[in-house]
């Protein structure tokens, strides 16, 4: 009996999400391209099986599938990370930002390499701290952002390409100037070459893909949610097999929460039993108080106590000089009294 009130309670207290995990973004990722019309899909695996600890080791795993017209096959696909990868395949962008890393790909590469995933060709893993949070029956998960311009004015950035391999770099900003009559923006100088890399090597604009989608998958974790109550999800996803997967374009970074159905289930019944308890108390108060009258009425008069009289046949003692005492008569006054 003991242990199911213990196991009860225990269940019935689930845990808050981290602040780590529910403030942070796990990894960012940003996918640009040497043409804008060179279509992308990016996909990401988040796997690890189904976590056991309280913060689970997480491993995020890239795929790329790219498809251009033939004029644009001579292009490249740039995909940047702020974490770096477990394969050192990404190099650092020191101008791009602090802990930026990058990784460029030709298009004909992706291409030709035969397909060993169905997901596309494989970009690097990276490993993810405090993506996943497993602990009292709640299940914490926050995914990888995918960010996009998702606009109709792209705007490039300039790449620095290494002279010999024409990977990139580095990334910066170049000067803009305002589009004639678009209100949007573009390069102030047409060509890339016409600016100024940081090292001095050549240039090239990068720019985000017209038509981009993301896949973000959850590996492996249906025995998990078929057990469990979702209690949120952003963007809404589905279970495709064992993953739960989300789909979309533009800026992504899915999240989702549950709670274990026992556990739900027996935090429900502990405040149902709560509130019974708490309903029958206030029902017996009530009770009380409408029972009694309106008016309680309190005697006013004083009550009398009893003197103690003596009887007229009692001797009483009175003290003499010498210390002994002596019987004086009775007080036949104060008996007729």
């Amino acid at each position: 009996m003991t242990t199911c009130t213990t196991s009860s309670t225990w269940l019935a207290s689930p845990a808050q999400e981290n602040a780590i995990v529910e403030s942070q973004t796990p990894q960012s990722i940003g996918v640009y391209v040497s043409n804008p019309n060179i279509s992308v899909r990016l996909t990401i695996q988040i796997s690890g099986g189904i976590p056991v600890d309280q913060f689970p080791n997480t491993i995020a795993s890239l795929f790329l599938e790219v498809n251009a017209p033939p004029s644009l096959r001579g292009g490249t696909v740039l995909v940047t990370s702020d974490l770096a990868d477990a394969s050192h395949l990404y190099t650092p962008m020191p101008v791009y930002g602090s802990g930026s890393y990058g990784f460029t790909t030709p298009i004909r590469t992706i291409e030709q390499l035969p397909s060993i995933y169905t997901e596309g060709l494989y970009m690097g893993s990276f490993n993810l701290q405090y993506a996943e949070q497993y602990t009292k029956g709640s299940f914490f998960a926050h995914l990888p952002l995918v960010y996009d311009a998702d606009s109709q004015f792209r705007i490039p950035l300039l790449a620095e390409l290494d002279p010999r391999t024409e990977k990139v770099i580095d990334l910066i900003n170049p000067e803009l100037k305002k589009a004639e009559g678009s209100g949007g923006y573009t390069p102030a100088k047409p060509e890339a070459s016409d600016y100024q890399t940081p090292d001095g090597a050549p240039g090239g604009f990068y720019w985000d893909p017209i038509n981009f989608s993301t896949t973000e998958m959850l590996i492996g974790v249906e025995p998990l949610l078929v057990a469990s109550r979702i209690n949120n999800v952003l963007p809404v996803g589905g279970l495709q097999g064992d993953d739960y997967v989300w789909q979309g374009g533009g800026n992504i970074a899915p999240y989702i929460t549950t709670i274990r159905q026992d556990a739900a289930d027996s935090q429900n019944n502990d405040a149902f039993l709560s509130g019974i308890t708490f309903g029958v108390g206030g029902a017996a108060a009530i009770a009380l108080v409408q029972g009694l009258p309106e008016r309680i009425s309190v005697p006013r008069k004083r009550l009398k106590i009893p003197k103690l009289r003596r009887k007229a046949s009692d001797p009483v003692e009175e003290p003499r000089p010498d210390g002994q005492s002596a019987t004086a008569p009775p007080d036949h006054a104060g008996s007729e009294a």
